[in-house]
């Protein structure tokens, strides 16, 4: 993929999950969703911005990706025909482990990772919010614990392919 698309899909997830994170901790729930919106999309381009800047992101954008994705299948499996359950959560972490095919180009694209996931996890909530899925029994808590679920699994992937890689190079050191 291209890497600036990467920095900006990075950077601007991150930036959506901060925002997540300010309007949790500053504004009412009965907030509007228009402004939420706004915010949402202001730390976005904010990030954008500042992927485009600096930054190289590799894991981290297709975790964006891959956050997007899952969410936005499970909302449309939860709309057409229901789900169990245990199946959305194998679903989220099935997604989230795809991300060991791609290694992170540093530590911070690996602590950008999660950040990124929940970002495409909120940014396909925008999408789906006049759904009818809190109407639909388990559904709300099944994609929204998918993806915290996804996100912590994202996490670990890629500290666990960091690891992997240096532990090879580590290994391919001749002694002195």
């Amino acid at each position: 993929m291209n890497q600036k698309l990467l920095n900006v899909l990075s950077f601007g997830g991150t930036g959506i999950t901060l925002a997540f994170f300010l309007l949790l901790a500053f504004f009412p729930l009965s907030t509007g969703i228009e402004t939420f919106s706004l915010m949402y999309a202001t730390f976005f381009f904010l990030g954008a911005f500042v992927g485009l800047k600096k930054g190289e992101a590799n894991t981290s954008g297709i975790a964006f990706l891959l956050g997007f994705a899952a969410t936005s299948v499970l909302y449309v499996v939860w709309l057409t025909f229901g789900f169990r359950f245990a199946m959305s959560l194998v679903f989220a972490g099935a997604s989230a482990i795809f991300l060991y095919t791609f290694n992170p180009s540093g530590l911070l694209d690996a602590i950008l990772t999660p950040f990124a996931y929940f970002g495409g996890f909120i940014f396909s909530n925008l999408l789906f919010a006049n759904s009818r899925i809190p109407t639909i029994e388990g559904a709300l808590l099944s994609i929204s614990l998918a993806g915290v679920l996804g996100a912590f699994i994202a996490m670990m992937v890629a500290f666990l392919r960091i690891f992997v890689e240096e532990s090879k190079r580590f290994s391919q050191k001749k002694p002195l």
